[in-house]
């Protein structure tokens, strides 16, 4: 995609943090719609076992 803009990857990179730096608020709020779910971390929890260890 940014190669058929005649674009590159790090070019992209730096303007983006460059955006992030110079107005958080605004950058944040654009890209709000693509942000990814949260995943959960660390590991799942034991499923109950019934016999009071889990």
């Amino acid at each position: 995609m940014l190669g058929e803009r005649e674009l590159e990857m790090r070019a992209f990179v730096v303007a983006s943090l460059s955006a992030l730096v110079a107005d958080p608020d605004r950058f944040l709020e654009a890209l709000g719609e693509h942000w990814p779910e949260k995943k959960p971390r660390g590991r799942p929890p034991r499923a109950a076992t019934g016999d009071g260890s889990g």
